[in-house]
């Protein structure tokens, strides 16, 4: 697209489509980076909040999700204090957060994590206001976070710029429009005192 073109596609007032198109690229540009900054943020959290503990598996299973067509790899625990490891009185459940189309594949993941081993568990609330404290196999780390930010700049800022670019344009072609307008004016005036 040669920069007229670009201007034209910025500006153009007789072509909703385009003014369309172009206010909607910038919405979702600016409702991607508001998304990932609300994620990030409850990334943060929760690599700031976190409990690690030990976990023994006891069992493992998979369940169905609401629909019934996906499936989860489930385990039952008990959690081991990381420390001493004295077994703690809590007995839990950790279902992933992963889903399979198939109840084998399902259990194949469910089945990587063996009976009566314990690994490193991790408990933290999924949603901070409203959800509860659940535990989970993976760590939550700052570099996620990091990850987020990033990918919370590169969209804002494209939002901006093309922002920025469509207002700088429209002021180019108003002022373009007026100089015109009045040239046409001053022609007529002077076309109509001969």
């Amino acid at each position: 697209m040669s920069q007229l073109g670009f201007e034209q596609f910025l500006t153009k007032n007789g072509s909703r489509t385009a003014a369309t198109c172009y206010i909607g690229i910038i919405t979702i540009a600016y409702t991607l980076s508001a998304f990932i900054f609300l994620c990030g943020t409850l990334q943060l959290w929760q690599s700031i909040s976190y409990v690690e503990q030990m976990c023994q598996v006891k069992s493992n299973d998979v369940v169905s999700t609401s629909g019934g067509s996906y499936w989860r790899p489930s385990w039952k625990i008990t959690l081991t204090d990381r420390t001493s490891g004295i077994e703690l009185i809590m007995d839990g459940v950790i279902t992933a957060s992963n889903s399979y189309s198939s109840t084998w594949e399902a259990l194949r993941v469910s089945r990587q994590k063996k009976i009566d081993q314990s690994f490193p568990c991790y408990q933290y609330r999924s949603y901070p206001l409203i959800g509860s404290w659940t535990w989970h196999w993976h760590e939550p780390t700052i570099l996620t976070v990091f990850g987020y930010i990033f990918a919370f700049l590169v969209f804002f800022i494209i939002g901006t710029s093309l922002l920025k670019l469509r207002t700088s344009y429209q002021d180019e072609e108003q002022y373009g429009r007026k100089q015109r307008e009045s040239k046409r004016s001053y022609g007529m005036l002077q076309s109509t005192s001969i």
